[in-house]
Formats: structure tokens, C-alpha cells, sequence
């Protein structure tokens, strides 16, 4: 039996959960990030239309732990989380 690459991920942005798609920008009420790829316990995100300090492509969020971000423009704090991955 092959297992099947996970194709979505149930990720918490500032307490608000939502179903995300791989290559789908999120949260849906403002596409701030992009979800660039997935395994069974982590996800790679990156910013959508712009970078993260320091030069990184993507930030790898694991599985039940919390990782605060913060836009240095204008000092909006977003706390991702990744809940599930299916």
C-alpha cells in the first residue's frame, strides 16, 4: 500500500482554525500566508506576496505547537498553529 501525500491542513491563525489547501493562500479573510507544502507532521508556509526576516523562504510550522509571527510593518502579531493534516 503507497501512502498518499497530504494534500490539506487544518491551521489555527490567532485562535481561528481553517481547512487549507496545499498552494492556498490563508487565512481566507486576509491571504497572508501561503502553504507551501506538507508532511504528515509539519508544513511549510511562507508569506504570500512577501518574505520573512532575515531572508528565509518559508517557516516550518510542526505539528501542535504555536509560532508567533510578526509583520514588522506594521506590528500585527499573527500565532499560527497546525492542527491536523489530512
Amino acid at each position: 500500500m503507497t501512502a498518499t501525500k497530504p494534500s490539506s491542513a487544518d491551521i489555527s491563525v490567532n485562535g481561528n482554525t481553517e481547512s487549507v489547501a496545499v498552494r492556498a493562500n490563508f487565512p481566507a479573510s486576509n491571504p497572508t500566508f501561503l502553504l507551501v507544502s506538507l508532511t504528515k507532521s509539519s508544513a511549510k508556509v511562507s508569506i504570500a506576496g512577501g518574505s520573512l526576516e532575515g531572508g528565509k523562504q518559508t517557516v516550518t510550522l510542526k505539528k501542535g505547537v504555536s509560532l508567533t509571527l510578526m509583520n514588522t510593518a506594521d506590528g500585527t502579531r499573527y500565532v499560527l498553529r497546525l492542527v491536523s493534516v489530512s
